[in-house]
């Protein structure tokens, strides 16, 4: 079961970490309040961990930084996914 999703603030195109289920989130890039529902999932977690992990991810292959910082295999195969 997967219970975190992965958003982009629509405001200042951070990326944020949200449980399934939540109806607003506050971004802690620029402070203003979210409405989760209508945004699209980046990705998906199952965990607080794995969550945190995409996030990092994410935020490197925005960078252009993500294959030389995550060359574990593991990561590899799910960054592939997504």
């Amino acid at each position: 079961m997967v219970s975190y999703k992965i958003v982009r603030c629509p405001f200042c195109r951070g990326i944020l970490a949200v449980k399934v289920g939540q109806k607003t989130k506050t971004c802690t890039y620029c402070g203003k309040r979210i409405k989760v529902s209508s945004l699209k999932a980046l990705a998906l977690a199952k965990d607080s961990k794995e969550a945190g992990l995409m996030v990092r991810f994410l935020k490197a292959k925005e960078a252009g930084l993500a294959h030389e910082l995550y060359r574990s295999e593991k990561l590899k195969d799910r960054a592939q996914r997504i």
